[in-house]
């Protein structure tokens, strides 16, 4: 099967003799002529360094940087595919190339291919300023954020970037996200944004109406009142048990009320960085003492920054503050103003 699938592409994918050559793969600098490409079993390259991997009836394929020249190549390639095939399919290059990501998604929206397609975005780093042009991919081409190099959708895999980014997007541009979504990842969307909007219509009118500080405020003691912390997903050392991950989920840690550092930071961003309650928060990963611990940052209305620990931990020392960094985009020099 491998070799028939190869055969399709023939004149695209480099030929190959006894299920390996092991070469440097090529530069699109140089004399394509002159170069191989690695291929072992049932992974291999094409020219242009578009990685292929062939498991079962599924074909993952991983395109380089905007979705190069070639890109008509793979989708008429696909379009060569056996009957039944499922192809998931996503850009290896920068994580916040919108660009490559919206190019894709053009180039199906005109030239459509006869398999259902899968578009792994679950690596991809959101901003919520950023546009996708999704509006016109056809029914067999769907979107999802929970896949890790498989084709079952798990949920301790989700992309919190895109999550945050579609809880942030209105309520029109939200409902065509949801039919653009595979099942499992628009389920879980459908659930995160239900939670944030039930919250929203729970507050007081005057927090509704109130400053960024009164709603991280009432949230914050929220959560503490309401979220506890999941002492039997620890080992006795303190540290996370392999089986507990889901203690680090939102949805889980909603359901339940209760979850670790990262399942509770993680509900607080939920309930306050959404299209309704509109206040910038980020996660902060780092220690406290020796074990990993997570908290959060948020943005007040005069710009400057607060840290909320549900944890309530003092000896906390932060490896880095991507998310804040990412958001910020370097226009600003935020101080942190308080801690809660």
């Amino acid at each position: 099967m491998i070799s028939k699938i190869k055969e399709i592409g023939k004149g695209t994918i480099y030929e190959f003799a006894n299920h390996r050559i092991e070469t440097p793969l090529p530069d699109r600098n140089k004399n394509l002529e002159n170069n191989s490409v690695k291929i072992i079993d049932n992974e291999w390259y094409d020219k242009s360094g578009n990685y292929y991997k062939l498991l079962d009836n599924i074909l993952f394929i991983t395109a380089n940087d905007y979705f190069p020249e070639d890109g008509f190549s793979i989708i008429n390639y696909i379009n060569q595919l056996p009957k039944g095939f499922t192809v998931v399919l996503k850009i290896k290059s920068k994580p916040n190339n919108v660009a490559g990501y919206n190019m894709l998604f053009n180039r199906l929206s005109v030239f459509p291919v006869n398999k259902n397609v899968i578009i792994d975005i679950s690596k991809f780093s959101f901003s919520e300023k950023i546009t996708l042009n999704i509006g016109k991919l056809p029914n067999n081409v769907k979107i999802t954020s929970l896949l890790n190099n498989t084709i079952e959708e798990r949920d301790e895999f989700s992309n919190e970037s895109f999550e945050s980014w579609a809880l942030n997007c209105n309520n029109e541009d939200f409902e065509l996200l949801i039919t653009k979504l595979t099942f499992r990842t628009a389920e879980r969307i459908s659930k995160l944004r239900e939670i944030a909007l039930n919250f929203y219509r729970f507050l007081p009118v005057k927090i509704k109406n109130g400053t960024n500080s009164e709603k991280i405020e009432f949230t914050y003691r929220w959560c503490c009142d309401n979220i506890a912390y999941d002492e039997t997903a620890l080992k006795p050392d303190r540290s996370l048990r392999w089986d507990r991950k889901d203690s680090q989920d939102p949805l889980f840690t909603f359901n339940r009320r209760e979850g670790v550092c990262e399942g509770r930071a993680r509900l607080l961003k939920v309930l306050l960085n959404n299209f309704y309650m509109r206040v910038p928060c980020f996660l902060v990963k780092g220690k406290s003492g020796n074990l990993q611990h997570t908290w959060n940052e948020a943005i007040l209305n005069d710009g400057s920054i607060i840290d909320v620990d549900i944890s309530k931990r003092i000896d906390r020392v932060a490896w880095n503050h991507d998310e804040l960094s990412y958001f910020d985009d370097g226009e600003n020099s935020q101080k942190k103003s308080k801690q809660i």
